[in-house]
């Protein structure tokens, strides 16, 4: 099955990459969720959708895992860009799902040791590209994870540790 994947009009392939909006393929989303979900009980979350394929994905490996076909899996995900935000909640709900989303800056929300998989890419914004606020919240949440970066590391291995 084909999806339209519908990102802001608005964004410019220049905009996408200062937002770190590198969007992974079906095969890729497919194949780590295939791999991480391991029961239909799983609590799934994305801590960046973007344009949720990774949760449409979830979805359907939940769905396959899931001993009733009628099962309507919910899987919880962050996302910063309010379009994005919408285009997840919509996706979800067209493949027979609920997503509890928030949107939010991830390095804004307190961890919550609660999920048995957390799938997605994150972003992959550069060090110097981040806001000065963003930037202390990124740093703040790796010491909190108890890992101190060097000055250039990219967004990615702070999202990862948070």
């Amino acid at each position: 099955m084909t999806v339209l994947r519908s990102i802001d009009p608005n964004h410019t392939p220049a905009l996408l990459k200062e937002r770190g909006a590198f969007f992974a393929s079906d095969d890729i989303t497919r194949f780590i969720s295939r791999w991480s979900i391991r029961g239909a009980d799983d609590l799934v979350m994305e801590p960046s959708g973007g344009d949720a394929a990774f949760l449409v994905s979830a979805m359907a490996r939940l769905r396959e895992l899931a001993a009733e076909p009628d099962t309507q899996p919910i899987v919880d995900g962050v996302e910063i860009h309010a379009h994005s935000v919408r285009v997840e909640s919509q996706r979800v709900r067209e493949v027979g799902g609920t997503a509890h989303l928030r949107h939010s800056d991830f390095f804004a929300i307190e961890p919550e040791p609660v999920y048995d998989t957390v799938i997605g890419k994150p972003p992959y914004i550069r060090y110097q590209d981040f806001s000065d606020e963003c930037r202390l919240r990124a740093w703040e949440a790796t010491l909190r994870g108890g890992v101190s970066l060097k000055g250039l590391a990219s967004s990615w291995a702070a999202f990862t540790i948070h």
